[in-house]
């Protein structure tokens, strides 16, 4: 099925895939070839698809649209981090900030639960995509 992943400003990504994982406020998701005509907004969370050749790419994404039809999926996001842009090292070291808060009383525990999540899902992609390497 055809894939196109477009940000405000360019294209990131079109082609063939035979897989497209993403996630809603529902939670996580899989399309296929065949899937269902559907509509999802999706969250600041890692994306991935799987190209013909069975190869998995992945990007971190801020949040966006997802439209799935029988033979096409297209993907509208606000912004996008490629692998080669996330830093494992400061992303670990920002949780690690993060969870010390969460000691804190006077903090938001929404908003830092809510990062330590889209920081879990960078390392994941990360290590994910470096591991196929």
């Amino acid at each position: 099925m055809k894939l196109t992943i477009v940000s405000l400003n360019k294209e990131i990504y079109q082609g063939d895939v035979t897989a497209v994982f993403a996630k809603s406020p529902q939670g996580a998701f899989e399309i296929r070839p065949g899937h269902a005509h559907f509509l999802a907004e999706l969250v600041e969370s890692d994306l991935y698809y799987e190209t013909d050749a069975n190869v998995r790419e992945g990007i971190f994404i801020s949040g966006g649209v997802l439209e799935a039809r029988p033979d096409e999926v297209i993907i509208a996001i606000d912004q996008a981090k490629m692998v080669e842009e996330l830093n494992q090292v400061s992303a670990e070291e920002k949780m690690k900030h993060l969870r010390g808060d969460l000691q804190k009383s006077s903090i938001d525990y929404a908003v830092v639960l809510s990062e330590l999540s889209a920081l879990t899902d960078q390392i994941r992609l990360i290590k994910s995509i470096r591991k196929k390497k």
